[in-house]
């Protein structure tokens, strides 16, 4: 008996975040490259942002990968706080006077699902930098297609063959 079809969203949870998950065992640095990881420009960008605002005492980067972003802040900054939110162990070449939080944003409920990254979100009581340059692309979403003016649910199935679900 084949698996029945499932929704883009939770198929596409499964194979970020589930067992043998994407997300949770490659090193994104193996497979594509991304402004925070390849040059320290985007650290570049952001120093001037804190030239023009200098009561930004926090940087938060939410998927924060390998935390380059955060170091290459680290080496031009000194009393900045750094906190790096990912699901993936605390990167050894992460600044040592940075926070590292390992957490997941459930997109289905809409939470984090330890908690733990709304905990230390809770704790930054002074202008705060939020970064998300590379979470964004990690977060699994639902897919739909109209059909007769109805927009209705895309699902796959193991086979990778879509058919539309429910409204």
């Amino acid at each position: 008996m084949r698996p029945r079809p499932r929704p883009w969203c939770a198929a596409w949870t499964e194979s970020a975040y589930g067992p043998g998950g994407y997300w949770l065992d490659a090193q994104p640095s193996e497979h594509f490259r991304t402004s925070s990881a390849t040059t320290p420009l985007l650290a570049e960008m952001i120093l001037t942002l804190f030239d023009a605002h200098p009561e930004i005492a926090a940087v938060v980067d939410i998927g924060a990968g390998d935390g380059q972003l955060l170091a290459d802040l680290d080496s031009r900054t000194a009393g900045l706080a750094l906190v790096g939110i990912d699901i993936r162990p605390h990167p050894e070449t992460f600044p040592d006077r940075g926070t590292w939080c390992r957490d997941l944003w459930d997109v289905q409920s809409g939470a984090w699902t330890t908690g733990e990254a709304l905990a230390i979100l809770d704790t930054l009581d002074r202008p705060t930098l939020v970064i998300c340059a590379e979470w964004l692309d990690d977060l699994p979403c639902g897919i739909a297609q109209a059909h007769r003016g109805v927009l209705r649910v895309v699902e796959i199935d193991e086979r990778g063959i879509e058919r539309l679900g429910s409204p």
